[in-house]
């Protein structure tokens, strides 16, 4: 018996002619093929050829897995080489990780905050650590006492009590220090209190006086008014003292 062999001719046309305006939709069942792009499509009878779905071939199926999206599938070799590029998955890690190199590992190693070893609940508990250069710790020293900071002593090889731990500024002790420094010519309240005390338009060292300025009285000035007294005398009247009048320039010309 002789087979019959039939041929399926598929209607052929560029992208552009199938595309255009009076190109007619495929039949139900009925293949186009595009010749430019290597592309076929089976119609429905009703939409168009460009609204059709591409049939899914061995092309398509390359492309994908190569991330190549030209219309030509890639060589073999091209395969190759993005397959041997591929980052095999860890066990223990994601692909997503985002490793520490061995030069970051060390920079974060050399940070200060690196050599705090924590909070201990007691010195004993402190004392059974080992610390490095630059390592210090905080010791709860129970209850009412105020925790305590320790630092290794790289010399003697174990924990010990850092000095010079400094309590909280006030603004009383601010201000106390700051009066106390002999450079800042700051008035203590005292002097304020002694200042507000002072008349306004009072002198400390007044010059002597003139006939035009208040002052006090020269030693010239003072022998002439004693002379003055004892020329025209001075008596005690109603228990006040009483002294005749001169006027400066009789006394300054005594």
């Amino acid at each position: 018996m002789t087979e019959e062999v039939k041929l399926i001719t598929v209607n052929q046309g560029t992208s552009a002619q199938w595309s255009a305006s009076d190109a007619r939709p495929l039949e139900p069942g009925e293949f186009g093929y595009v010749t430019d792009t290597d592309k076929l499509k089976i119609g429905n009878g009703t939409d168009s050829f460009d609204a059709r779905p591409t049939l899914i071939t061995d092309e398509d199926i390359v492309n994908t897995l190569s991330g190549n999206q030209t219309d030509k599938a890639p060589s073999v070799a091209a395969v190759k080489v993005n397959l041997d590029a591929k980052v095999d998955k860890d066990g223990d890690k994601g692909l997503s990780d985002a490793n520490f190199t061995t030069a970051e590992k060390e920079k974060l190693a050399g940070l200060e905050s690196s050599k705090f070893r924590g909070l201990f609940s007691s010195l004993s508990a402190l004392q059974a650590v080992t610390g490095e250069a630059g390592a210090y710790a905080d010791v709860d020293m129970g209850a009412g006492e105020d925790v305590t900071r320790f630092v290794w002593d790289v010399t003697d090889s174990k924990w010990v009590d850092q000095k010079g731990v400094t309590t909280a500024e006030t603004s009383a002790s601010v201000k106390q220090k700051y009066e106390a420094n002999p450079d800042t010519n700051v008035f203590s309240d005292d002097e304020k209190s002694k200042l507000a005390g002072i008349a306004t338009g009072a002198q400390v060292n007044p010059g002597d006086a003139t006939t035009t300025t208040a002052g006090l009285m020269s030693s010239t000035d003072k022998s002439n008014l004693e002379s003055l007294v004892a020329k025209h005398g001075y008596r005690i009247s109603g228990g006040n003292p009483t002294m005749r009048l001169v006027d400066y320039e009789t006394v300054n010309a005594l």
